[in-house]
């Protein structure tokens, strides 16, 4: 992830360092005005009307009055409005790719819960559009839905209490996640057999098969 995406930046890991230096720096009389300092350059950052968004979905015709005036009352006195073209940067524009990842996996002990939980990602299609989003989602839903083979064989044997596998084209991954895990080792095994043995082995059919009937 890049050291100024906000991924990176709002990490549970990151925030308890960051939020733990700065209730010390607020205890100073002296240090505090800085932070105060530092929240108005971030307040005056934010509130330009270039970097302010607003999304409004609404019928029109069914509106009263004129719908763009009262939007001629939001901007500040002395500015004056353009017509500018939405500029989106994806969520995958912010994330390192995972080739370029030298250490992109950790492990966090949490001792105030008994179950593992496990979040494994990979590259995947970055278009909403594409065209084979669509038979992925129904190959993924087939996979994890009840009676399916992850259902079976990952719940059925009481490794993991839940499981998923999830494209998020806004950032360009394939989710895999494992959690309220009782075996999580022996969980993340069963799914990879089980997308081996169709990827690989063309067992594709009598797996969907036993999941129709869900």
């Amino acid at each position: 992830v890049h050291a100024d995406s906000n991924h990176y930046s709002s990490s549970m890991l990151r925030q308890h360092k960051f939020l733990t230096s700065l209730l010390e720096r607020l205890e100073s009389p002296a240090l505090s005005q800085k932070v105060l300092q530092e929240l108005e350059e971030v307040r005056a950052v934010l509130t330009q009307p270039a970097n302010m968004v607003v999304h409004l979905a609404a019928d029109m015709d069914k509106l009263p009055g004129d719908p763009a005036e009262p939007w001629a009352q939001m901007l500040p006195s002395g500015v004056n409005p353009k017509r500018i073209k939405l500029s989106v940067t994806p969520d995958w524009a912010l994330l390192a790719p995972p080739c370029e990842q030298k250490n992109g996996s950790c492990v966090v002990g949490l001792g105030c819960i008994e179950s593992s939980f496990l979040c494994q990602t990979t590259g995947c299609l970055r278009d909403f559009s594409h065209p084979d989003l669509a038979p992925l989602l129904v190959f993924l839903q087939y996979l994890t839905q009840l009676e399916g083979p992850m259902w079976r064989q990952i719940r059925g044997q009481g490794l993991s209490y839940g499981y998923s596998i999830l494209p998020r084209p806004n950032e360009g991954l394939l989710y895999l996640a494992l959690y309220r895990s009782t075996n999580c080792v022996a969980a993340y095994k069963e799914a990879r057999n089980i997308l081996v043995r169709m990827i690989y082995y063309n067992n594709i059919h009598s797996a969907m098969r036993r999941s129709n009937r869900s």
